[in-house]
């Protein structure tokens, strides 16, 4: 009789499974994290508590006017597992006569007080129990003065302080929207079911924080879906996978300004460097293949957040104390849920959308008309963000369309009107196809200048060096190449313009002229500079149509791989030579910063990509002065 109960209570367990749920597994417990970063933590009891100016605490004595506590800049922090609020004091004393005060006293220090986190979980808000207060100096001394005055008012600071709650359903209430909006319909039920589950577990601290344990049960299929290699995409499936593309690397651009003015390391601004330029570089390859592979943005805002969050929390509304600390709140608690549930592996099939980045965007910003555009705009903020200094002074005006310039047929015999066309043409240029500010076009006649024929090869040669030239000396002026490597990186600098575009900013197309692009029409000019790669960072319109402004950019590229990438490391200088340096510098112009590790590699395995060899074959040319090579790479001989 036993064994036929325990039967039935089994079957009671699992019918609901089979007949309920039976394209998925019965639920599962699922974690979610609230992750507060101590600033952050500051900011959301400013905003609550400390609503005086300065911001400051201000309580008085109602008996006694005279006696007053000014309470202002906490600073939180852990401290033997316990939270340490440390704040400035403003004791003032005296007794109250009339409208006087007689023997007035004041006192300035410090005060520290204690707590321990505590959930109230049936009503979703965080408390800190405050205790244990001291008193210190200005010094930050055990203070022994003040203290009576202190002890009236230590009892009313700490009501104040255990009356303050944080209200956590807010930023929970932000994920069903953007989950939701990152989810294919058939697996949305999942995520309703796991967000109406969600309850607060438990809370914990450390020295970055507080991480508030959010728990709830989702269905989970027992099976991912089969990974399968990626498949070429059509024209219309290239153009909305770019488009998403588009809004994530303007989202990413979005998300590292918002601690732009903020006091950050030399190693934090490498961080972000690194994750724009190789969040740029893995697009411009999956784009080249024209192939998304598995899940692109995805993963890509997934490593973006794992490097970043660090930084973004410890600086994230220091330069705008005026921004709104519960949008950080709610955009810190979306971003680690994305990041939690993509640990429970692809069968969620969980997609970041230009929907979703859009809503995330607008949580940071708290603007709920953001965009996020993408802009081809030089951004100065960005690049001092990035510790890329100042933007590069434009030494002339700018073309606002791809072609506009007529030229002269070949073989076309000699006509005196063509040729009185031809010379006022330099003089006054046809007017552009659409509307342009005064002087935004270069002279025509400077342009044709830059046109390369058998006649002119010498002339041209040399004019384009004395341009590289100028640009390497302007970067060695900056004074961050050392010495010794101020010849490789001119020689680099030739040999980088003779593989990219064998010397040339302009030629002829259509009877037109134009500036050079590369074969997939994503690089452009002398140096040939990715366009997407280097968005923000330079001007499109004169890399395409100013040759100084194009070789002064490719140099600036080169210049800080070089000396942010390459020098710091010792193993990479000593396991290649003069050359191998050099190419694997040009290996990183072409593929981003991952090739300081990989060029190694495959020098050292022998498996040097085309690239590279040619690339090589063209600095053995410049070191030995063999420029009549040129011609080669011109006219094939």
């Amino acid at each position: 009789m036993k064994k036929y109960l325990l039967r039935i209570a089994w079957l009671a367990l699992i019918l609901p499974c089979l007949f309920f749920m039976p394209l998925r597994a019965c639920a599962e417990p699922v974690t979610l994290p609230i992750r507060i970063a101590y600033p952050l933590l500051q900011s959301l009891m400013l905003a609550d508590l400390f609503t005086e100016p300065g911001p400051s605490l201000v309580l008085s004595d109602p008996g006694d006017n005279c006696r007053q506590i000014r309470l202002s800049d906490p600073r939180l922090a852990l401290d033997n597992s316990r939270i340490r609020l440390e704040m400035a004091v403003n004791l003032t004393g005296g007794k109250s006569i009339g409208d006087r005060c007689l023997f007035p006293v004041q006192w300035e220090g410090y005060t520290r007080v204690y707590a321990k986190p505590r959930l109230d979980r049936t009503n979703w808000r965080l408390r800190l129990d405050w205790q244990d207060a001291q008193l210190l100096t200005p010094e930050k001394q055990p203070a022994m003065v003040m203290d009576k005055l202190w002890q009236f008012f230590e009892g009313r600071v700490f009501d104040q302080l255990n009356a303050l709650s944080l209200d956590l359903a807010p930023p929970v209430k932000e994920l069903k929207p953007l989950l939701l909006s990152m989810t294919p319909e058939a697996a949305q039920s999942r995520i309703r079911q796991l967000l109406g589950s969600l309850k607060p577990d438990d809370v914990s601290s450390s020295p970055q924080g507080l991480t508030i344990r959010l728990s709830g049960e989702m269905a989970i299929p027992d099976k991912a879906p089969r990974q399968t290699p990626p498949e070429a995409l059509s024209p219309e499936e290239l153009a909305s996978f770019t488009k998403t593309w588009e809004t994530w690397d303007a989202f990413l651009v979005t998300t590292m300004l918002a601690v732009a003015g903020d006091p950050l390391s030399p190693q934090e601004r490498q961080i972000l460097l690194d994750v724009l330029l190789e969040t740029r570089y893995r697009f411009v390859d999956a784009f080249s293949r024209k192939t998304r592979g598995q899940d692109l943005v995805r993963q890509q805002f997934l490593r973006a957040w794992k490097q970043m969050a660090p930084i973004l929390r410890a600086h994230f509304n220091q330069s705008d104390p005026a921004a709104d600390p519960w949008a950080y709140l709610a955009y810190f608690t979306a971003s680690d849920a994305l990041a939690a549930l993509d640990q429970l592996g692809p069968a969620l099939n969980i997609d970041i959308s230009r929907d979703g980045l859009i809503r995330l965007a607008r949580m940071l910003a708290s603007n709920n008309h953001l965009m996020l555009k993408y802009t081809p705009a030089v951004n100065p903020v960005l690049r001092e963000l990035l510790g890329l200094g100042p933007p590069i002074e434009p030494p002339g005006p700018i073309r606002d369309k791809d072609a506009s310039d007529f030229h002269q047929k070949p073989g076309a015999g000699f006509s005196p009107a063509r040729s009185l066309i031809s010379w006022l043409s330099g003089i006054f240029p046809p007017k552009p196809c659409r509307a342009a500010t005064p002087g935004d076009l270069p002279n025509l006649r400077e342009m044709r200048k830059w046109l390369v024929s058998r006649n002119n090869l010498d002339t041209h040669r040399s004019r384009v060096k004395a341009v590289l030239q100028t640009a390497v000396q302007k970067n060695l002026q900056k004074g961050k190449i050392p010495g010794k490597y101020q010849g490789l990186f001119e020689d680099l600098v030739y040999a980088t313009a003779w593989q990219e575009s064998c010397f040339r900013q302009f030629i002829v197309k259509n009877q037109k002229i134009t500036f050079l692009r590369s074969y997939n029409n994503t690089s452009v000019g002398l140096m040939q500079i990715h366009e997407r790669v280097w968005r923000g960072i330079y001007s499109l319109q004169h890399l395409r149509w100013n040759v100084g402004y194009n070789a002064e950019a490719g140099v600036e590229i080169l210049g800080h791989y070089l000396t942010r990438y390459v020098l710091p490391k010792k193993d990479t200088i000593k396991a290649l030579d003069r050359d191998g340096l050099a190419a694997c510098l040009y290996a990183m112009y072409n593929g981003g910063p991952s090739q300081v590790r990989k060029f190694p590699e495959r020098q050292k395995s022998g498996n040097l990509y085309i690239s590279d060899t040619h690339f090589k074959e063209k600095l053995q040319w410049v070191k030995n002065g063999e420029w009549d090579r040129l011609k080669i790479c011109l006219f094939g001989g």
